[in-house]
């Protein structure tokens, strides 16, 4: 289940799926959901004085952790917010030493610092989509230093991650070009399905040089995709 939560939903607009627009995304709507099956464990390992208890405790401290910045990153500050009150109450020494009294925001940036100093490639590339719906949002609020600063910041993750694993490394370790992650966040925040809202689209649109929609083609047939913007 915590797999499924990491890696288990498919970018909104892929309809016919090839190794070109094939990207998985955290599927943060999912948190309530894999947070009551670790309290169900605990809850059935309380008066076992051999069980597991403890090594569920850990696990479910460090699934509360990962998926407070991911939900941040995603621009879900309330409820990442929630879940870490949430994770203080129920483990008050979740955070100890210089970490005891630390904020959401710093919390929430060390995260960040300590999966582009590992090679894992799924908290890296989910880390990168994070800073590109934020960059977005920020464009939205008019926002466009902060917009600037996260795609840079995206690009030096990138960059920092790929010379981390070397040349050498097994392709499968290389993350997506930033292009495409680029666009699979632009195209998921402009799908009219599920996206943002067609005024909020119209200005993106706008900020980013972007043409007017076209109508949409008959199924199967081409569809054309939108250009990241200039560095």
């Amino acid at each position: 289940m915590q797999q499924g939560y990491f890696r288990g939903m498919l970018s909104s607009l892929v309809t016919n799926v090839t190794r070109e627009n094939f990207m998985l995304w955290p599927n943060l709507d999912q948190t309530a959901v894999v947070n009551a099956s670790y309290e169900k464990m605990l809850g059935e390992e309380t008066n076992n004085p051999h069980g597991l208890q403890q090594n569920i405790e850990t696990a479910h401290k460090n699934f509360l952790k990962q998926a407070i910045y991911l939900l941040y990153e995603d621009g879900r500050e309330k409820d990442a917010r929630y879940w870490f009150d949430y994770l203080k109450k129920i483990y008050p020494k979740a955070f100890v030493g210089k970490e005891a009294n630390i904020s959401l925001d710093d919390f929430a940036v060390s995260q960040i610092g300590e999966d582009i100093n590992e090679t894992d490639m799924n908290k890296v590339e989910a880390a990168l989509v994070g800073m590109y719906d934020r960059e977005l949002l920020c464009l939205l609020r008019d926002n466009d230093d902060q917009a600037a600063n996260y795609n840079n910041m995206a690009r030096k993750v990138w960059n920092y991650y790929h010379d981390k694993i070397g040349t050498l490394s097994n392709v499968r370790l290389r993350l997506k070009p930033l292009p495409d992650i680029w666009h699979a966040v632009l195209n998921k925040a402009l799908d009219p399905k599920g996206g943002i809202s067609p005024q909020a689209a119209a200005i993106l649109r706008t900020k980013l040089n972007l043409p007017e929609p076209k109508p949409q083609p008959p199924a199967g047939g081409p569809s054309e995709t939108n250009a990241p913007p200039s560095s």
